[in-house]
């Protein structure tokens, strides 16, 4: 699930910066500015009823740019809330929640988490077959 949703991401910000590279895996050595680089933080799940399980993904989208003033950074946030929150992940929309971005020595961290549902085929148990008993009174006052 996760690799969907860092894909939809990335299309997602390609539709906004088209020019600028998306990483998923960062490998800092040899890369080109400006950029972004998208990493999962951690992974949560939760039990529900019926089979379900809930799931989130908190990600940290990284903006590179030693050219960039704190304001294009910014800008760039602003800009990321709009685009990242809601996903079309194979045909289910996802809505980004908790939403913020810093900025630590002139690199964007853009945080946001998506939270999905996830429903398991349940396990089939059969049914019990028929079951026939004959009741009856006695009248004689036998027990």
């Amino acid at each position: 699930m996760i690799d969907k949703i860092i894909n939809a991401v990335s299309i997602q910000i390609d539709s906004y910066f088209e020019d600028i590279s998306i990483y998923a895996d960062e490998n800092k050595q040899d890369f080109d500015e400006p950029c972004f680089f998208i990493s999962l933080i951690h992974s949560m799940k939760n039990r529900m009823l019926g089979g379900r399980q809930e799931r989130s993904y908190p990600l940290d989208i990284k903006y590179f740019d030693e050219k960039a003033s704190i304001s294009e950074l910014n800008e760039i946030g602003d800009y990321l809330y709009e685009a990242l929150d809601l996903l079309d992940v194979e045909g289910k929309l996802i809505r980004g929640i908790d939403m913020e971005y810093k900025i630590v020595d002139n690199v964007l961290h853009f945080f946001v988490t998506y939270p999905a549902v996830l429903e398991y085929e349940k396990e089939k148990v059969d049914k019990m077959e028929s079951l026939e008993h004959e009741i009856g009174v006695d009248l004689n006052g036998r027990n």
